[in-house]
Formats: structure tokens, C-alpha cells, sequence
């Protein structure tokens, strides 16, 4: 078990803000945080596949815990699909990611879907058009925003001797604030 205490002064706080404990195999079995008097805020579970993959944060299908997430994999072991519920999220508090790869299990794209009585499929918060160099250096990539409006048009630019990111170039020139 690891107890995480913040302060700022040079005094230890009397509660911790985040106790982790660990299963045998020394993966995260339990986060808690928000101790007050010895009780605890939050508890969220993790669970894990036979392959001790991480499948599950919390309960998506619950909105007790303010953070829950699910993932599912294909058989090689990339990420099939990330699913979250966020109680605080100013947008849909249920969503989700759908991935797909190429043969050299690279990223191609990250779908975006949002869990309104059914799971809608818009395209914000979409992640495409990801392609790659010979040595799998990403030379493209897309991003969407909330309103479905592309954030990021990104090219990457790689040294032709040593095989290092260069540069990043975005084609999107309109300033987005935050």
C-alpha cells in the first residue's frame, strides 16, 4: 500500500489524499482518496483480464463514482475501445473511443461516441487521417473539437540522419483558447 500526502508546508497532513493498493502481480487493486477521519470518499476498484490487462476502473454503468472507465482489446493485445463515465463532464458524461490499426498495429483512428439512451456517433473528438514513415514515425495527423471543427492538422517532420522529430506543423493557423 502507498499513501500520497500533499502539503504545503513541511508538516505531513494528518489524512492521505490517495491510497493505492496493489494485487499480488504488483498492479494498482484499489485507488481511495478523499480520507476524512479514516473514511474514504472514493474507492474505485480495478479489475483486470487473465492476461492482466487492465479492464476496468470503477463501473461505467454507475454514476456513484465521479471517474469510470472500461477497455477491451483485440486478441493481440491493442485497444479495441476505451469507455468513460466523467459525472463532471460539461459535455456527455458517457463516452467512448473506437480504435482501429494497420497491419503494423499502428494507430489509424480514434472514433469518437457519446451514450445518450443509445451511443450516438458524431465526428468531434474524432482522431484520423494518423499515417506513418518507414520507421513508423508519425508523419499525419487529425484532430476534431467539440463543435466537430478540425483543432489540429498536424505534419511531422523528421531528421533524414538520425531519426528524430524535426518539427510539427499544423495547418490549422486559427488560435483556439482553452
Amino acid at each position: 500500500m502507498v499513501k500520497v500526502y500533499t502539503s504545503t508546508t513541511d508538516n505531513q497532513p494528518a489524512n492521505a489524499d490517495v491510497i493505492y493498493a496493489y494485487n499480488p502481480v504488483g498492479a494498482v487493486d484499489t485507488l481511495r482518496y478523499g480520507e476524512s477521519s479514516g473514511n474514504f470518499v472514493v474507492e474505485l476498484p480495478y479489475q483486470y483480464n487473465v492476461r492482466e490487462w487492465l479492464t476496468d476502473i470503477g463501473n461505467v454503468g454507475s454514476a456513484a463514482l465521479p471517474f469510470n472507465a472500461r477497455y477491451t482489446y483485440f486478441a493481440n493485445g491493442n485497444i479495441q475501445e476505451s469507455e468513460y463515465r466523467n459525472t463532471a463532464s460539461p459535455l456527455e458524461p458517457r463516452y467512448r473511443y473506437a480504435y482501429t490499426y494497420d497491419n503494423a498495429n499502428r494507430l489509424l483512428s480514434a472514433d469518437y461516441r457519446y451514450y445518450s439512451g443509445s451511443w450516438q456517433n458524431p465526428t468531434r473528438f474524432d482522431v484520423s487521417g494518423l499515417q506513418y514513415d518507414k520507421n513508423g514515425n508519425i508523419l499525419y495527423l487529425t484532430r476534431r473539437k467539440e463543435n466537430n471543427a478540425i483543432i489540429d492538422q498536424l505534419t511531422y517532420n523528421y531528421t533524414t540522419d538520425a531519426n528524430r522529430l524535426a518539427s510539427v506543423a499544423d495547418a490549422i493557423s486559427v488560435m483556439v483558447k482553452f
